[in-house]
């Protein structure tokens, strides 16, 4: 282009201009470019791109996955870009479209995308891979989630971890089951699962491993917990209804487990608190669970005699009929079910029956025969009743409320904790029966030396089951330890010296320590018979054995301390060897009495260490000898028997 008159030549437009056919190099518009000299025109940069200021269309700078545009990408501007807002353990996918909208596509390892990507939530390991029915299980944190590793799974307590990691737990069928194989576990709350892996679930149960030998399943407990749960109109809760109330965590409250309609049980266990008064009893020889065995009492149970309900077999609950107050007399210590009410303490049956009587205020469920207002028997038992109060004519409200005496306790005044929030309550335990022996706890699984019940003949004999001590460590365990049991509290030594003693003289049983402080059974002459052969026979009438293991001490008398006179003589004892041989006792028609062939001094008294295998019913391990008089302070006086009469003190007596 040639601007000026007199120009011999025309100047080329540069580049970044062009000739505007005016004689003018006109600079290229915004957006346009031109890298080359002489031209005519610039070139508007294509979409995607942008001038640069350096005559070129540079490409528009392209945004990453996880950025967002700011300034758009025109012909005369570049593109602007930043990041997407950061989502916690987004693996990829990280978008959006401005700065607060972002989203993820892919979470890491143990996280997975809300609902529209804005977060990554840690993925619920537990719901992915289950643990076994009753164990725990408990989410760990990623990156682990997300697979069965993700989680923790723990057995309930008392279970069996089958493979270490609580994804097959193995559990025991009641706390009696749990008790034997894993004596060393206290009172508490554990898992339990009666049908043993079948097709019911597992649950929690609170035992009590420690009364009359341990074991006990708690199905129910009636509480002042200011709560109305055994009412007549529930009585049901201790029928057929399956209903739960309350939990095994809290068995102060009111409470109803599965136990009750899932466990078969021929003994039943009632502890109170604050007293800590109990009583146990027998009451079933079928397998049955405790609510059917209710059902299948009808009401009203009329009995019509006293002492005629299911017998107390062991525990602290004592009668008192005698005492003249009504609000403190409990007039027996037998269990009922579903009592009706005689009315005025006469036993007539009439009475009973009569359900449109004003007050005729029966009650279902577990009671006992209390004088609640003013007499015996079978009187206003709604006073002593575990569940609901029948709903009479003149009872009020009975229907809607259940009874505040908690059994046994109201009448012998034993509520004394504050009322309304369960300081005062009755538990109701149920457990298999007693087994027959120490031995057949034994072979059950039981491994501690403690206190067990035994029944000898079993729940439908007539012989009453009784508190024994079983020594469970003693040449492979399973002795009835007879001293200790013996010494147990609340022992019926009457009870227990007709079941393992036959006595051929007057002589008095008694348990009794003596000056080594050795715990022991002292068998003590009461009189001075005119026989020499008197005797003493290990007899147990209802209790077999074939071993024994006895240690002992005997001393007769010398009322003339006259050492080598006939006077007196020690009782000869099975295995020893010692006294004088005249004065064995006659051995009972049928019988083999084992006892000693004395053949040396009889001037001394006798201890002797005798064990015995292989006895049969037919066995009598015997003493044997003369009680002319008392004790001599010379030859004939044992300083470690514990009396000065002639006696026989058993140190250590087990039977297997």
């Amino acid at each position: 282009m040639q601007p000026l008159d007199g120009q011999t030549s025309c100047d080329v437009c540069p580049a970044g201009s062009y000739d505007d056919g005016g004689e003018v190099c006109a600079v290229c518009e915004p957006g346009a470019v031109q890298p080359l000299d002489g031209q005519t025109s610039c070139d508007v940069c294509p979409a995607g791109s942008y001038d640069d200021g350096g005559e070129v269309c540079a490409t528009c700078t392209a945004c990453g996955p996880s950025q967002f545009s700011t300034i758009a990408c025109t012909p005369t501007s570049n593109r602007s870009c930043s990041d997407c807002a950061p989502i916690a353990d987004c693996a990829s996918g990280l978008s959006c479209s401005g700065a607060g909208d972002s989203t993820c596509a892919s979470c890491a390892a143990g996280y997975e995308p809300t609902a529209g990507g804005a977060v990554c939530s840690d993925i619920d390991a537990c719901a992915v891979a289950a643990c076994d029915a009753g164990a725990t299980c408990a989410d760990l944190a990623p990156p682990a989630p997300g697979s069965a590793a993700g989680r923790t799974c723990t057995c309930g307590a008392g279970g069996v971890d089958v493979h270490g990691d609580g994804t097959d737990c193995s559990y025991y069928t009641d706390c009696l089951e749990l008790h034997l194989a894993q004596p060393s576990l206290i009172d508490g709350v554990y898992v339990i699962d009666p049908d043993g892996g079948g097709a019911e679930l597992p649950f929690l149960a609170y035992c009590d491993m420690t009364t009359e030998g341990g074991g006990w399943t708690l199905v129910a407990t009636t509480s002042d917990d200011g709560v109305t749960t055994f009412s007549w109109d529930n009585r049901e809760l201790l029928g057929g209804d399956t209903t739960l109330i309350g939990a095994p965590t809290a068995p102060n409250l009111d409470f109803k487990g599965p136990g009750l309609h899932r466990l078969p049980f021929t003994g039943l266990l009632f502890d109170h608190q604050p007293s800590g008064d109990w009583a146990m009893y027998g009451v079933s020889n079928s397998a049955t669970d405790l609510g059917s065995f209710i059902d299948s009492i009808t009401y009203p149970n009329c009995p019509t005699a006293a002492n005629s309900g299911y017998k107390m077999l062991a525990g602290t609950l004592v009668a008192n009929p005698e005492v003249a107050t009504p609000a403190v007399k409990l007039c027996e210590t037998d269990l009922y079910f579903n009592l009706g009410d005689f009315d005025g303490g006469g036993v007539v049956v009439s009475n009973c029956t009569d359900l449109a009587r004003a007050y005729a205020g029966g009650t279902w469920g577990p009671v006992w025969n209390g004088g609640s207002n003013g007499g015996c028997h079978f009187d206003d038992p709604s006073g002593t009743s575990f569940g609901g109060t029948y709903p009479c004519v003149n009872c009020g409200a009975a229907s809607a409320t259940e009874g505040s005496g908690r059994g046994f306790a109201g009448v012998l005044g034993l509520n004394t904790g504050a009322g309304d929030v369960g300081e005062n309550y009755l538990q109701m335990f149920v457990r298999d029966y007693p087994l027959k022996s120490c031995a057949e706890w034994l072979a059950a699984g039981a491994t501690a030396t403690t206190t067990y019940t035994l029944d000898p003949d079993g729940p439908i004999g007539p012989v009453a089951p009784f508190s024994a001590v079983c020594d469970m460590t003693t040449e492979g365990g399973g002795w009835l330890d007879l001293p200790a049991t013996y010494h147990l509290a609340g022992a019926v030594l009457a009870t227990l010296t007709s079941r393992f003693f036959g006595l051929q003289t007057p002589t008095a049983v008694t348990a009794a320590t003596n000056s080594a402080s050795t715990a022991g059974i002292l068998l003590a002459s009461t009189t001075v018979p005119s026989s020499h052969n008197i005797g003493i026979y290990l007899y147990a009438t209802d209790q077999g054995f074939s071993d024994v293991r006895i240690t002992w001490r005997l001393q007769g008398s010398d009322e003339d301390y006259r050492c080598g006179s006939p006077n007196w003589i020690p009782l000869n004892g099975p295995g020893y060897d010692g006294g004088y041989n005249g004065y064995l006792a006659t051995c009972p028609a049928g019988r083999t009495c084992i006892q000693g062939r004395p053949t040396g001094s009889r001037d001394l008294p006798i201890t002797a260490t005798y064990g015995a295998d292989g006895l049969v019913a037919a066995d009598l391990p015997t003493w044997s000898g003369s009680s002319t008089g008392t004790t001599s302070a010379n030859c004939a006086r044992d300083t470690l028997i514990p009396s000065t009469s002639p006696a026989l003190f058993i140190e250590r007596l087990l039977l297997r």
